[in-house]
């Protein structure tokens, strides 16, 4: 499963997962939260079997310019994240007002607003970032469009009834 902004932990960050994915020889999922570029994480283990996490954006531009990055960095799967809508009550986000530290960035988005999780004065900066860009209104009309702007496989995280 997708784990976002690794670079929190380490240096080396999402890097360092792709590395190893690559010598274990199994599947890494970067997610759309990273905080190194997709690019970059591709070309730091280029023998790796990347698939890359997505979530459908409000602003469906933002959704087809990543689909198109990750298909020329050579990821081989959309995994498509359709249960965080409305992401769970983080408590301890909310207590602590998480938010991305500088230097840090969601590097997947550099040079757009999206890249800087700003703090919020009454909640998380995760939960104010999720509520802002992702779009809760999913259907399988969504996920018929992602198909017919990628070659890629579609892998469906998360789907909670078959209707």
């Amino acid at each position: 499963a997708p784990c976002a902004m690794h670079c929190l932990c380490h240096p080396l960050g999402e890097k360092a997962m792709a590395k190893a994915a690559e010598a274990a020889r199994t599947v890494m999922v970067l997610s759309t939260l990273s905080t190194t570029s997709l690019e970059d994480v591709a070309a730091a283990a280029p023998n790796a079997m990347l698939w890359f996490q997505l979530y459908v954006f409000r602003e469906r531009k933002i959704s087809e310019w990543i689909v198109k990055r990750a298909e020329a960095a050579g990821y081989k799967a959309l995994v498509v994240t359709v249960d965080t809508p409305y992401l769970g009550r983080r408590e301890n986000d909310i207590r602590n007002k998480f938010f991305l530290p500088e230097p840090h960035t969601l590097a997947n988005f550099q040079h757009l607003p999206q890249a800087v999780m700003q703090a919020n004065v009454h909640s998380s900066g995760l939960m104010s970032f999720v509520a802002d860009q992702f779009d809760p209104s999913i259907t399988w009309d969504d996920i018929a469009w992602l198909k017919s702007i990628t070659r890629l496989p579609l892998v469906l995280k998360g789907i909670l009834r078959a209707d």
